[in-house]
């Protein structure tokens, strides 16, 4: 097996991953949702597992650069929708400040693309803190303060569990990029020190 096809098994594998991971996240939020009497938000959550599940074959037909575009699509609403019901609080905005860490793990051709979509994420976060601090819709349904407390830190560490896995996946790609270029090297000093007139 080649190193291309190694490299693109490797790359569908931590996708699929990360979709998991999403899809685990909602299902958790979902129930939470559902013990807190938050029956939308409920409903929202059972959905974007849904939609995770067709994500997965998404990913596994290989559209990668699609899938990454989405799902940080879906995040963003997600954010949006959870701070303006619950209030900012309850630490959803979090989730884009761990979101942008992970959008340099891209599949995209062009380089500019994974700034644009973290600028994006940082451009929300801060329109959504404004908007929440001029209460210009209100919160929708805020709940008891303990139950925000244990919204934001579970956001927390949904969050630092995004920018852990992050730093992972790039401690492994850039061993697997580096196996990669030592086999090639290896490959064209065979073949720079192989004389074809002697065959040796």
């Amino acid at each position: 097996m080649d190193n291309i096809h190694k490299n693109k098994i490797y790359i569908k594998d931590v996708y699929r991953k990360i979709i998991l991971l999403a899809m685990g996240a909602h299902m958790l939020y979902a129930v939470i949702c559902a013990i807190i009497h938050q029956i939308p938000l409920t409903f929202y959550n059972f959905g974007s597992v849904l939609f995770y599940i067709v994500m997965l074959l998404v990913i596994k037909k290989g559209y990668f650069r699609l899938a990454v575009s989405i799902v940080h699509l879906e995040v963003s609403i997600f954010v949006v929708i959870s701070t303006l019901y619950l209030g900012w609080s309850s630490g959803y905005t979090l989730l884009l400040i761990a979101l942008t860490s992970l959008v340099y793990f891209s599949p995209f051709k062009n380089r500019a693309v994974p700034y644009v979509i973290s600028l994006c994420e940082v451009l929300l976060f801060f329109v959504l803190k404004l908007i929440m601090d001029q209460n210009m819709f209100g919160v929708l349904n805020l709940s008891h303060q303990k139950v925000m407390q244990g919204m934001y830190l579970f956001n927390a560490c949904i969050s630092f569990g995004m920018i852990l896995y992050g730093a992972i996946i790039t401690k492994i790609s850039s061993h697997i990029i580096e196996k990669s270029l030592s086999d090639e090297n290896e490959s064209l000093y065979e073949i720079a020190n192989y004389d074809q007139l002697t065959g040796l």
